[in-house]
């Protein structure tokens, strides 16, 4: 019931902030990152993205590209630490018991060492202010807070965490990952190429009206 009732209070808050300012894009993408090597976790953050209409390489045809259409990385932000819940017994649990089962293909001697590098890393809190949540627009919705920083190297006038911003994607994706696909993006999609949180979005209109 309690659980019910948080879930109703943030469906409600997040569809309701009718004075901030809303943006638009076409998805957004819950981000996990895990370490490659040891697979502990590194980071959670929220990826705004479009479908554009780009130059795309031809596979196993080197320096050959033609037109084709992808989701690209317009903006992101950073999850808070508390997204993730480090004090829920029974997940740890399970995520101990996952971690002896696979050490146990390790060879002893090196068994120790590997146990020794691999840190819990909380479970992800779905409930958490900053997830996205499906509001009566049919759009998922999340709600940047003021003050939140804003992760762009890139110096644009107006882009600005300094005021409650609310985003709308009519598709939301969750990934887990061992690299991170914003940094990945920035080969093909550089800073100075994306909206932010400030320009519109230009070429192909947004996917629910087309």
């Amino acid at each position: 019931m309690i659980t019910l009732l948080l879930v109703l209070v943030s469906y409600i808050s997040v569809g309701s902030e009718s004075n901030e300012k809303v943006i638009y894009f076409d998805q957004i993408q819950i981000n996990e990152v895990y370490d490659n090597e040891t697979g502990n976790h590194r980071l959670d953050q929220l990826i705004f993205m479009d479908w554009q209409s780009l130059l795309l390489p031809v596979k196993d045809v080197p320096g050959l590209q033609r037109p084709g259409h992808k989701f690209m990385v317009e903006h992101w932000v950073m999850l808070p630490d508390t997204c993730r819940d480090r004090t829920d017994v029974l997940d740890k649990a399970k995520w101990t018991a996952s971690l002896e089962k696979f050490l146990l293909a390790i060879p002893p001697l090196q068994r120790a060492g590997l146990w020794s590098k691999y840190k819990y890393p909380g479970k992800y809190t779905a409930a958490h202010s900053m997830q996205p949540k499906k509001t009566k627009d049919g759009f998922y919705t999340v709600r940047v807070p003021k003050g939140w920083r804003n992760p762009s190297p890139v110096s644009v006038a107006g882009d600005t965490t300094g005021e409650h911003l609310v985003i709308k994607a009519k598709i939301l994706l969750h990934t887990q990952t061992l690299y991170d696909p914003e940094a990945l993006a920035k080969k093909q999609f550089p800073n100075w190429e994306r909206r932010l949180f400030v320009r519109p979005k230009t070429g192909l209109p947004h996917i629910w009206r087309r």
